[in-house]
């Protein structure tokens, strides 16, 4: 949900590089014209839009320079050459807020 939140607040859509086998075969016997490749965006069938728009709303209010700093590449993240976990911060922390809105919600009710 995360890369589908990442990718709405770019401007892309509901859209993800992930790959799923079976969201391939869908399109394929839904679509004539669909044909599949590794390096093209693909849409998202998978994930509910609600919480992937309450991630992208975040990341679009934190400006493009900022996002970038927040959601790095995983493979230079990997080698040490950036501090690692950042957009797993911003995760938690709306996960927290969200959270908290639930409970004080349920607990007035």
């Amino acid at each position: 949900m995360a890369v589908l939140g990442k990718q709405l607040s770019e401007g892309k859509g509901f859209s993800t590089l992930v790959v799923y086998p079976q969201a391939v075969a869908v399109l394929e016997s839904k679509h004539d014209d669909y044909i599949f490749k590794e390096d093209q965006l693909h849409p998202e069938l998978y994930q509910a839009p609600l919480y992937p728009i309450i991630l992208a709303t975040g990341l679009k209010v934190m400006g493009k320079s900022y996002r970038r700093k927040v959601w790095k590449d995983p493979v230079s993240e990997a080698r040490g050459v950036y501090p690692a976990f950042n957009g797993d911060y911003y995760l938690i922390i709306v996960n927290v807020i969200i959270f908290w809105q639930f409970a004080c919600f349920t607990a007035l009710y």
